[in-house]
């Protein structure tokens, strides 16, 4: 570094430059690390399955699924109550759309009371909610 680039030398000698590196990188003899730097580093560090997982996110894109909108107690997540929520003011839609566009009948009170009073979801309608949900992942 002396003899291709003196100032910067100088200056770490002179204390400018806390370490080694820090001149090296002012000097612009190393780069900063990029977040494909870090993707690459964190895909040979990955498993198999974690391997594959990634590459099915990517090949999803923009249509990536929502998260579970129903927690292990049967419960609504809070993401999936306000997302619910959320979607039906854009839209301006009652719960009885709601429930024919996830293909169930208008009249099920199911997921109404478990937006009112947290009660749980029909086990039925998990599947059907959340391709609702990802359906309408864009609005």
């Amino acid at each position: 570094m002396a003899a291709e680039h003196p100032q910067i030398y100088a200056d770490h000698i002179a204390g400018k430059y806390k370490t080694v590196k820090d001149a090296r990188r002012a000097a612009g003899m190393i780069s900063e690390r990029t977040r494909l730097h870090e993707l690459k580093n964190a895909w040979k560090k990955a498993t198999a399955a974690e391997q594959q997982a990634f590459e099915n996110w990517v090949k999803v894109g923009a249509a990536a699924p929502s998260p579970l909108p129903i927690g292990p107690d049967g419960k609504l997540t809070t993401w999936g109550l306000r997302r619910i929520v959320e979607i039906k003011q854009r839209r301006d839609l009652k719960m009885g759309e709601v429930m024919r566009e996830m293909g169930a009948s208008p009249n099920d009170q199911s997921l109404s009371m478990a937006l009112k009073r947290a009660t749980k979801v029909r086990q039925a309608l998990a599947a059907p909610l959340k391709g609702w949900l990802d359906a309408n992942s864009g609005v």
